[in-house]
């Protein structure tokens, strides 16, 4: 009887340890990624929204034949779009605001919104069991610090 338990509980631990069932995976800052694609209409999505704190990951490829670029204002990220070949470039959004990235040889533009964390009132409370239409009707990040 213990050679048959032994039999089906260790690959069951062994499968949940390759697969990552049983560890969760922290990060000291929370990372959020976006892939952008730059068409002949500009970039898509041209509006991204992220939270502060954030560190956040930038995919870049283009489905046009000419050479083009996105710069992130004030965030040192200079990524070369090329068609058919993925860039990639991350930086951390640590202020609240608006962050332009364009292409200074287009007329590409689009815009980063960097949102507030909301402040937990009591972090020592558990979550109330309130009715959800009764809650907050929009999400909010979880808090990671």
């Amino acid at each position: 009887m213990k050679s048959l338990l032994f039999l089906f509980i260790l690959p069951i631990s062994l499968m949940s340890e390759a697969y990552g069932f049983m560890s969760a995976k922290i990060y000291e800052q929370p990372l959020r990624e976006f892939s952008v694609i730059l068409t002949e209409e500009g970039y898509y999505p041209n509006n991204i929204v992220a939270f502060e704190g954030e560190r956040i990951k930038f995919f870049l490829t283009s489905t046009i034949d000419k050479p083009e670029c996105l710069i992130v204002e004030d965030h040192k990220i200079f990524l070369e779009a090329t068609k058919g070949k993925v860039t990639q470039g991350e930086s951390v959004f640590k202020n609240a605001g608006e962050y332009k990235f364009y292409c200074p040889s287009s007329k590409y533009k689009g815009l980063i919104t960097v949102l507030k964390k909301p402040e937990k009132e009591n972090k020592d409370e558990f979550p109330s069991r309130e009715i959800a239409s009764e809650g907050p009707g929009y999400w909010l990040p979880r808090d990671h610090d």
